[in-house]
């Protein structure tokens, strides 16, 4: 169990699924099915502390009771967030300059983290592959998951065989537009749900 563990981090934490409401994103597409993994939940990030902006959403996961991980380029420009644990569908719309849930049981209110040594910039180098990460402390701890990720031990990546299979775990929306559009965040929509997919390194 331990090692299955630490090998969903390492996915997560790698690849964490993001979709968002304004900006380019990069979208993974078929070979999913959902996931009952407790500990993740999907993060909706917002642009003000009153959260009134709303600019988009990522995967996270859960560290601790008030501890989550999650991808450092999604934090970029967040002053607050909002997470949900449940498996979905969560289908939501603004309303009055406020996110409104559906389907959604339980919304934990929290504020970002960035890691200091996260440079955006540095995108495609080997500084920004081991610096992608950031962290969400929640206002209250979440009760009802009891179970949560386990962290790997320095250079467990690196002990990892090429195509060694992995299970990449995280939210996203479930319906096309036909005619594509031009980016991932204008053609997909619907409600959101967790899923997971098989990839191999």
């Amino acid at each position: 169990m331990k090692t299955n563990k630490l090998i969903t981090f390492t996915l997560i934490i790698a690849i964490t699924l993001s979709a968002t409401l304004t900006t380019t994103a990069t979208a993974i597409t078929g070979n999913t099915q959902p996931d009952t993994t407790p500990y993740v939940g999907v993060v909706v990030l917002f642009a003000d502390t009153e959260r009134t902006q709303p600019f988009g959403y990522c995967s996270g996961f859960l560290i601790s009771p008030t501890v989550m991980i999650t991808a450092g380029h999604s934090l970029v420009g967040a002053q607050a967030v909002s997470v949900c644990f449940d498996q979905g569908p969560i289908s939501y719309k603004i309303e009055g300059g406020q996110v409104v849930y559906y389907g959604a049981e339980t919304i934990y209110n929290g504020n970002p983290v960035a890691y200091p040594g996260y440079y955006p910039t540095l995108a495609g180098n080997k500084e920004f592959q081991t610096s992608d990460i950031g962290l969400i402390v929640l206002d209250q701890p979440v009760s009802d998951v009891t179970e949560f990720a386990a962290l790997p031990t320095v250079g467990f990546t690196e002990t990892l065989l090429q195509n060694t299979e992995l299970t990449v775990i995280g939210y996203g929306l479930q319906d096309q537009v036909t005619p594509k559009n031009n980016s991932p965040e204008k053609s997909w929509i619907g409600t959101v749900s967790r899923n997971s997919a098989t990839v191999q390194l």
